[in-house]
């Protein structure tokens, strides 16, 4: 639905796929990133529009052994459209299709996708049950996400996503779509609803994209809080008692995100340093974490790769592992880390 966004209103999202996915986000401030809130929206009572749907809310209690209601997303999801087919092919014997009713039958955990396959006009077979198990759904999804709007008002932006919107775009598109009628069926709200932004989302791994966000953002935050405990006072009255055994300019090989960048290696008689190319401490770790230290033998005769083995790994280096490679300017100078970490070990 296009309608002007609202810059720093609210946001929301509605997503169905193996269930019934909702949640919301809001601006913290003019410029910053939105922060998203979880819900549990897709477990709010399905309300029934007809009186056929009145009898499949009574189908749906009895199968899930409820006795006054039933989750939305026991209608709007994946599992949602077998249920809801095994209630109209009961409901209407007649017009079931042998061959797509065993198809659904056998079909496991994609029944959902039989079923939506046989439901489009010039389907082989078309499926009149389940042309109405579609519509059913599309109209629920519908009602639904103008529930999740006038409890939001999402005029940042309504946002329709998991895997079943781009497979089913057909039901959820245009202003005279079932989606889009059931959207705006909410009486006196109505002209609200129409001032919602709305956008069927096509990419099925934003789930993905958002954990990744976060553990990003997570690993940032990380980052800072570990240079201001370097920055105190007392940190850098540390490093300036205890002097270096040995520094060595080496290559530092992190996740693959972040790459290869210059470091400098500090060996000292309590601890192991490692700085960035302005002097910068970015991790360091006592001589008790350090547990050993090898060569990494590989095919190119010039690389001169090892690892240090830690007991714990620093805050700043591949999200904490334990395992640091790094890459010493040649097998000469490479040797000469080696034995001095075999030094720390027995001192």
């Amino acid at each position: 639905q296009a309608a002007p966004k609202v810059a720093g209103a609210p946001m929301a999202c509605v997503g169905a796929g193996t269930g019934l996915g909702e949640c919301f986000s809001t601006a913290s401030a003019e410029g910053s990133p939105y922060e998203t809130f979880a819900s549990e929206g897709g477990h709010s009572d399905w309300a029934p529009r007809t009186a056929l749907e009145v009898e499949l809310l009574g189908f749906l209690k009895d199968r899930f052994g409820q006795k006054h209601r039933v989750s939305v997303e026991r209608v709007i999801s994946g599992p949602g459209l077998a249920t809801m087919y095994d209630f109209f092919s009961a409901r209407f014997p007649d017009k079931v299709v042998a061959e797509v009713h065993a198809a659904v039958g056998a079909a496991g955990e994609l029944k959902g996708k039989v079923i939506a396959q046989h439901s489009a006009p010039g389907a082989a077979p078309f499926c009149e049950l389940c042309r109405l198990t579609m519509e059913t759904f599309a109209t629920a999804f519908g009602a639904e996400a103008a529930s999740a709007a006038l409890k939001w008002v999402p005029l940042g932006g309504l946002y329709i996503a998991g895997g079943m919107t781009p497979k089913n775009l057909r039901l959820l598109e245009g202003a005279d779509s079932l989606f889009m009628r059931a959207f705006g069926d909410k009486g006196r709200l109505s002209p609200l609803l129409k001032r919602v932004p709305v956008y069927a989302v096509l990419a099925e791994d934003i789930g993905q994209r958002g954990a990744h966000l976060v553990a990003f953002r997570m690993l940032l935050t990380m980052q800072e809080e570990q240079e201001e405990v370097l920055r105190a006072p007392d940190a850098k009255e540390a490093q300036a008692s205890l002097p270096p055994l040995a520094e060595f300019n080496a290559i530092k090989h992190s996740l693959s995100w972040r790459g290869s960048y210059p470091r400098k290696l500090v060996i000292s008689p309590n601890e192991i340093i490692t700085k960035d190319p302005s002097g910068n401490i970015t991790n360091r770790w006592s001589k008790d974490e350090f547990t050993a230290a090898a060569a990494i033998e590989e095919e190119n005769e010039d690389a001169a790769r090892f690892v240090i083995k830690l007991l714990s790994g620093g805050l700043l280096c591949g999200m904490g592992s334990t395992d640091l490679t790094f890459s010493a300017l040649d097998k000469e100078q490479r040797s000469v880390i080696l034995k001095t970490l075999e030094s720390l070990a027995v001192a």
